[in-house]
């Protein structure tokens, strides 16, 4: 379904229409044919994306004052929409957002009373061994708990631009506070073929106990 934003006429337009895609870019708008069908590696790449029926399911299943609590919080917090503009959600929309974030991040049951935005902050992020056997970092943060989330993508070249369908989810750890992580049979296990030369980016994310993500952070890296 598509999202259409009106004025005299159509101004805006994002989503999909009967078999044509409509994509917003910054200054421009995409239309393609839609197509069908997903990548056999979806579940694969992110396990847990199995898990949001079960989210999604759960919002059945909750009292009615949980229910009151989640629509009460809702005018507490905003997101960007299609068209970048800041909206408030339903409380269904935001307990299906935040559960499921924090099911990525390796966390579950949000706590409706004790929402918080406030998310581990990552400081000196950086990665000190990068081998085809090993790959060691450290992020220096805040005691605020949560988890750091961390994926890989592997760059066919340098003009690549992050994309969540490229990134690998590697581990979501329970860091309080922030520390090292460490894998590569992760990466192998996803890139098998990887050799010294080939250049990834290694994405770091934190989030915390109430489903809410920090700004996303990167280090590029070439195996030796």
């Amino acid at each position: 379904m598509a999202t259409v934003q009106l004025g005299a006429i159509i101004t805006k337009i994002a989503g999909s229409i009967g078999g044509t895609n409509f994509r917003r870019h910054r200054a421009s708008t995409v239309i393609s044919n839609k197509t069908s069908g997903g990548s056999k590696n979806k579940l694969r790449n992110n396990p847990r994306l199995s898990q949001l029926t079960k989210v999604i399911q759960g919002w059945s299943s909750l009292s009615v004052s949980d229910r009151s609590a989640w629509n009460t919080q809702s005018s507490n917090f905003q997101f960007p929409d299609k068209f970048g503009n800041m909206k408030n959600l339903t409380g269904r929309q935001l307990y299906i957002k935040l559960n499921t974030q924090a099911i990525v991040g390796g966390l579950l049951g949000v706590n409706v009373n004790t929402l918080s935005s406030t998310t581990p902050a990552m400081t000196n992020v950086s990665v000190s061994t990068y081998t085809t056997s090993s790959i060691v970092g450290s992020v220096g943060g805040t005691t605020v708990a949560g988890s750091l989330l961390v994926s890989y993508e592997y760059l066919f070249n340098d003009a690549i631009a992050p994309t969540f369908k490229r990134r690998k989810v590697y581990s979501a750890l329970v860091l309080n506070p922030l520390g090292s992580f460490s894998g590569a049979s992760n990466i192998l296990d996803f890139y098998p073929k990887a050799v010294a030369g080939d250049k990834f980016r290694i994405y770091l994310q934190t989030i915390n106990a109430s489903g809410f993500k920090s700004a996303m952070q990167y280090v590029e890296i070439v195996l030796s």
